[in-house]
Order: structure tokens, then C-alpha cells, then sequence
């Protein structure tokens, strides 16, 4: 396995993308698992890069990225994909064999994701994103990690100005 923060920062930038794209998350999950180094599964979660699971992710990863765009019919609705996306961001961080507890790595998968969800409603091709930005976390696997860094200081740095404890 690559070391901590790099499957630190792949699993936090593919929680980030499960919520625009909950699907692809899980599906480059599978693959980085089966064929590559850098993503090691939880015994419970190897099934997302058997045959199968591949497979399952990829069929949905199709039916996401149509959805709407097959003569204004919607395959998902609206109100499903959100919490699934959600749940995608949550399960793709617990999957990762690393020392921090499935349970506290599901919710901050839930965290990740919903950060994703927010740049959705910001994008115009939320495929595209989703697929760019997949591409950005596997070659610069450190970026989501000092994003999220980031994010915490200036939240920090908001609540000493407002003076809160």
C-alpha cells in the first residue's frame, strides 16, 4: 500500500467525488483495489474489486451519467441519488484498510461527500467533474488532504474572528 497519506488523501478526494457521482467513487474504489497498490481493502469490503462488484459499479456508473439526459427522462429521480451519494462517499472511505475505525472513516466518508454534493450544484457537467476530478486525486493524491486542511483552518480562523471558543 502507498503510504498513509497518500490513501489518506485518494480516499477522502473519492468520498469527496461519490457526491457528485456516487457510482464512479465506488467503481475507481474496485479498481484501485484489484489492480494497483495504492487503495488495500477491508477483508468485509474485497468484494468492490471482484468481477462482480466492478461490474455492478460500472452498469451504474452509466445509468448515473444518463440519467436526464435520455429525452428529459429521469432514471434516478432527485430525491434518491442525494442520500445514496452520501452513503457511497461513507462506504468508500470505510472500505480502505488503514488504522482509523470503520465507523469514524464512514462518517468522514459522509462528510467528504456531501462537501461533493455541494460542488455539484455549482457545476454545469457534474460528469465531467467527477471524472476530472478523479484523474486530479490520482495524480496528485495529497490535494484532497491539503483541501481539507485548509478548510479546517480557515473554519478555525472564522471562529476566533467571531470569537467563538
Amino acid at each position: 500500500m502507498a503510504d498513509w497519506a497518500t490513501a489518506v488523501g485518494i480516499g477522502v478526494g473519492l468520498a469527496g467525488i461519490a457526491g457528485l457521482r456516487g457510482s464512479f467513487a465506488l467503481l475507481a474504489v474496485g479498481l484501485l483495489g484489484r489492480y494497483t497498490e495504492l487503495v488495500q481493502l477491508r477483508s468485509s469490503f474485497l468484494w468492490l474489486a471482484s468481477t462482480a462488484g466492478i461490474s455492478l459499479f460500472l452498469l451504474l456508473a452509466v445509468l448515473e451519467s444518463l440519467d436526464g439526459r435520455l429525452a428529459g427522462v429521469s432514471l434516478l429521480g432527485d430525491a434518491l441519488p442525494g442520500p445514496l451519494r452520501l452513503v457511497a462517499g461513507g462506504l468508500t472511505l470505510a472500505a480502505f484498510r488503514w488504522p482509523l475505525p470503520p465507523l469514524l472513516a464512514f462518517l468522514a466518508g459522509l462528510v467528504a461527500a456531501g462537501a461533493g454534493r455541494l460542488l455539484a450544484r455549482r457545476c454545469s457537467d457534474v460528469n465531467a467533474a467527477a471524472l476530472v476530478l478523479t484523474v486530479l486525486v490520482l495524480v496528485f493524491p495529497s490535494l484532497p488532504l491539503l483541501a481539507a486542511l485548509a478548510c479546517l483552518g480557515m473554519a478555525l480562523w472564522a471562529m476566533a474572528r467571531a470569537g467563538l471558543p
